[in-house]
């Protein structure tokens, strides 16, 4: 093996004159099948944030015409509201920008929001899945009031959905198929007791259970929405979809 004798292993030069490539099944008996888009080169920087594969994604909400639902916009509805935001479908993805500006008559900074349009839709059955799962990219990662939420077995899914924080930093993985941030947020950072001023968590999930969302839930979601909320700035989100995802435990 290379990692016992270095004199097997490929050198640069090597890696300069390749000559031929191939792939084998070879030494087990058994059938076999190959889908192969191609050979390539990579290098891999350790700093870099960590690469993975998307193929443990359900898909609950896309935009390649697989699952595909009618999009609502709201801007700061209060009275006295300035935030702004639009949006543009291209290709499939959805790019999202706007501002998040402080209310006057409140002082304190709005919201905009970006859901399905019904409030009582169908997505797919997201039972024994973990987490939420979005894939993104962001001209704005340091924006601090990003939020997810999904409504499910509920009257109000505008103030009973459940909702959480997310945020784009180095540590947030690239999904090696679509170039796009992968932000997985766990079920159990979800809470449907929150703010409306703030959109943050009055009561945690963690802290009580009967806030969080239940097997139930994840099969009955009805809604699903995106957030800047709470606080002041501008923003940019480029997204593929919405997804679930059972990741195991550490």
């Amino acid at each position: 093996k290379c990692s016992d004798d270095e004199s097997v292993c490929p050198t640069e030069k090597n890696k300069k004159d390749i000559q031929q490539l191939g792939l084998w099944a070879e030494g087990v008996a058994g059938e076999f099948n190959l889908d192969v888009l191609g050979f390539y080169f990579e290098t891999l920087d350790s700093a870099t944030a960590p690469v993975v594969s998307d193929s443990s994604l359900l898909p609950l909400w896309t935009f390649d015409g697989e699952n595909d639902h009618d999009i609502k916009l709201t801007n700061d509805p209060v009275m006295g509201g300035v935030s702004d935001s639009s949006y543009n479908v291209t290709g499939n993805a959805v790019d999202w920008t706007g501002s998040c500006k402080v209310v006057p008559s409140l002082s304190a900074p709005g919201f905009c929001n970006l859901e399905s349009k019904k409030n009582f839709d169908k997505f797919p059955d997201a039972t024994g899945s973990t987490h939420l799962t979005l894939l993104v990219k962001s001209d704005t990662p340091d924006y601090q009031g990003f939020k997810v939420s999904f409504a499910a077995n509920t009257l109000n899914p505008q103030f009973k959905s459940f909702k959480a924080d997310f945020f784009i930093n180095d540590d947030t993985p690239v999904d090696e198929e679509t170039g796009y941030f992968k932000v997985s947020v766990p079920f159990t950072s979800f809470s449907n007791n929150w703010s409306s001023y703030t959109g943050e968590p009055i009561v945690k999930c963690s802290d009580d259970e009967s806030v969080c969302p239940t097997e139930k839930d994840k099969a009955k979601i009805q809604q699903l929405g995106l957030w800047a909320e709470g606080v002041e700035g501008d923003f940019n989100l480029s997204f593929l979809g919405f997804y679930a995802e059972t990741i195991a435990a550490a």
